[in-house]
């Protein structure tokens, strides 16, 4: 039967494994989310960037097409003045 110093070395063996391999987990997982997370930030940040810079000129409201009294201009269409 093993002694009990060889069950505890073995114990902290064991642990400083888990500890390493947690570690080391979360390393690869800060590394696959991080360049995400940043996409996701810079993405938010230029939505509302646009936003401002769009409202700060003539917001876009519905208005009659100069084709048809009928017809409305769609967002594509009051941007690029189609």
């Amino acid at each position: 039967m093993p002694s009990k110093i060889f069950l505890y070395r073995l114990f902290l063996f064991l642990i400083s494994i888990g500890r390493i391999s947690f570690l080391s987990g979360l390393v690869v997982i800060l590394e696959i989310y991080l360049p995400l997370l940043e996409a996701v930030a810079v993405a938010i940040i230029s939505k509302s960037e646009f936003k401002n810079s769009s409202n700060e000129s003539k917001p876009l409201t519905l208005e009659p097409s100069s084709r048809s009294s009928n017809q409305w201009k769609t967002a594509s269409e009051g941007i690029f003045g189609l």
